[in-house]
């Protein structure tokens, strides 16, 4: 099975006789046919809005419908997999900006329709990806990762990069006027705070921010603060006493300018 643009697609093992199955409103992608190999359930990605929702087919493509009509707004389910003998089928719902393991089961027998509602497996402060169900049945593997950054400073004197408000997983930093104040968004987290430059006295603020990828996100003016994650390996941009750091994709090294 694959996709063109909308369209979904099945051909044969040397990628002869294609034919098209079905159509969908946004982008499918992530296919998983259940066991049985008489459906399949697919993850239908809006780029217009970014949701993300599941989808169910028979394996010709008729029966096309919504997976979890209604269950939460908006939609934000990815990733689904069978396990192997086709009782419970695990997706991930994001929330928070959070991944988080849900599961469905599809068991059923002759006094027994399958639940519709999904229960959750786990939930953070890992962030979970990559779901695979062991060929047994009973076990369940996943990626957890937990993001966290460091707020450091560049110091012109050691030219080097050193903690800032003590190196807490921060960014967007504003300074007061008398630069004895600062307020941040705690990353990843999105809440507002205000502290002491010192890092003392720190206050949560109403209100949240949404992220930015790393190397996009401002540092306070003329305090060189910056965010650096584990993502954040191409480049580290903030103007300190009007020279700007970059970090060289080429030569791996720092360059002023």
């Amino acid at each position: 099975m694959y996709r063109v643009r909308n369209e979904l697609f099945v051909a044969s093992h040397d990628g002869s006789s294609p034919r098209k199955i079905t159509q969908t409103s946004a982008r499918p992608q992530q296919f998983s046919f259940a066991p049985d190999g008489r459906r399949f359930r697919f993850t239908d990605y809006d780029a217009n809005t970014s949701q993300t929702a599941l989808w169910e087919a028979q394996r010709d493509g008729s029966g096309l419908h919504l997976l979890l009509p209604g269950w939460r707004e908006p939609p934000q389910d990815c990733c689904g997999q069978w396990n192997s003998d086709g009782k419970y089928f695990f997706f991930l719902t994001t929330r928070d900006a959070t991944n988080n393991v849900w599961v469905l089961s599809d068991e059923s027998s002759f006094w027994r329709k399958p639940l519709n509602t999904p229960a959750q497996m786990a939930a953070g402060p890992l962030h979970f990806s990559e779901l695979l169900p062991s060929k047994d049945g009973k076990r369940l593997f996943a990626v957890g990762v937990k993001s966290q950054g460091e707020l450091v400073r560049y110091d012109a004197k050691s030219e080097q990069f050193v903690p800032y408000l003590g190196g807490i997983s921060a960014g967007y930093v504003e300074l007061s006027r008398d630069e004895q104040w600062a307020t941040y968004v705690a990353y990843p987290e999105g809440t507002l705070w205000r502290s002491k430059v010192d890092g003392t006295e720190r206050l949560q603020l109403p209100g949240s921010c949404p992220w930015l990828p790393p190397a996009d996100i401002p540092a306070a003016a003329g305090s060189a603060a910056s965010l650096v994650t584990r993502r954040e390996t191409n480049r580290v941009l903030r103007i300190a006493a009007g020279q700007e750091l970059e970090n060289l994709r080429d030569s791996g090294g720092w360059r002023k300018r």
